[in-house]
């Protein structure tokens, strides 16, 4: 997703600091469902005993999104040189260890 909107997240980039209410408006819009979907999901994790209870679910999403949009950033805006799939895989065990439940 974030490769197709890579314009727009552009021009909001650029855009943030002569028009933030309005730039802040749109990423809410197109970002913020986003986080609550993978929070909810977060959330269905633990009640399942995956994820340890005390974790908070909103700032985890937060957390892991922010990560990918970090790679994200570097690779598309700034073009730098990075293996995506074994950075994505790193961020996601990463994740997953600081989240998962231990018995």
């Amino acid at each position: 997703m974030l490769k197709k909107k890579r314009d727009l997240i552009c021009i909001m980039h650029t855009e943030i600091f002569q028009y933030p209410a309005e730039i802040r408006a749109i990423h809410s819009k197109m970002i913020h469902e986003v986080y609550l979907v993978f929070a909810s999901y977060l959330e269905e994790l633990k009640k399942d005993g995956v994820l340890k209870k005390d974790l908070d679910s909103n700032y985890a999403s937060l957390a892991y999104f922010g990560m990918l949009f970090n790679l994200f950033i570097k690779k598309e805006l700034l073009r730098r040189k990075i293996d995506f799939k074994k950075a994505l895989q790193t961020y996601i065990e990463i994740f997953y260890e600081g989240t998962r439940r231990i018995e």
